[in-house]
């Protein structure tokens, strides 16, 4: 896998499924007893138009995209976490091959930009 292939994954099983899932739990809160937060934004969600409920989804898209481009900042090291940390800190995100084949790595040092490429 290289880093373009796992960002795409992300934005398909992380941000889309984040949109997906929120917008199903609004519409269906799920439990015996579902927290009353929910149950009452479930029924503001029920009240809105289709142009408001498309509107929304589409502000969902945007939070989840923001998101994970903040996670991939930090994790490229645009953003400390902690701006004690030295210079030559950094994160690396790598896919390891369990059959002994080189690791991938997909951000740090070595790897590609992933926000950019978000």
């Amino acid at each position: 896998m290289n880093a373009q292939d796992f960002v795409v994954a992300i934005r398909r099983l992380v941000m889309d499924a984040a949109v997906s899932d929120t917008v199903s739990v609004l519409q269906r809160p799920r439990g015996r007893r579902p927290d009353p937060e929910l149950v009452e934004l479930s029924a503001w969600y029920d009240g809105l138009g289709d142009a408001d409920r498309v509107m929304l989804k589409r502000t969902f898209a945007i939070v989840a995209h923001h998101a994970v481009f903040g996670l991939f900042v930090v994790l490229d090291g645009s953003r400390k976490i902690d701006p004690a940390e030295g210079a030559n800190d950094y994160f690396e995100l790598r896919q390891v091959h369990g059959s002994g084949s080189p690791d991938d790595i997909l951000s740090g040092p070595q790897g590609q930009i992933l926000h950019e490429l978000l």
